[in-house]
């Protein structure tokens, strides 16, 4: 067994390194689709189809004082693609074409908030 440390992960996109995670859950990653589905005839012969989608999804969670909360949302704000990588000792996720869905949801109150960006991988991979 080892030992995990959140600073052993990082998120890279576009070649610059996110920081400021909020507490909890910083950054996760998953595929769209499975990677096939079944049905089965009407005489029950099953059939599988191969799913080609390749899209993913690194959701990213700032606290509202993190650095890179304004580089987040001006990605969010272009239509250019750039790579995103999530790289952990054993792990990577993510891939070459990239883009932020949307700009995070603000709000404000006693203390510093969370900050939630989608960003959706045209070529996601994961190892």
């Amino acid at each position: 067994m080892g030992t995990y440390n959140f600073n052993d992960t990082a998120l890279i996109v576009d070649g610059v390194f996110i920081t400021g995670f909020a507490d909890g859950t910083g950054i996760s990653a998953e595929k769209l689709e499975d990677n096939f589905t079944t049905k089965t005839t009407a005489d029950g012969i099953p059939v599988t189809s191969e799913s080609n989608d390749k899209r993913g999804l690194i959701t990213v969670t700032l606290d509202q004082t993190s650095p890179s909360l304004s580089y987040l949302n001006s990605k969010a704000n272009s239509k250019d693609e750039y790579s995103a990588w999530v790289i952990a000792p054993n792990e990577k996720a993510g891939g070459s074409r990239a883009r932020v869905r949307k700009p995070a949801n603000k709000e404000f109150g006693k203390e510093s908030s969370e900050r939630t960006f989608e960003i959706e991988v045209l070529d996601y991979e994961a190892a």
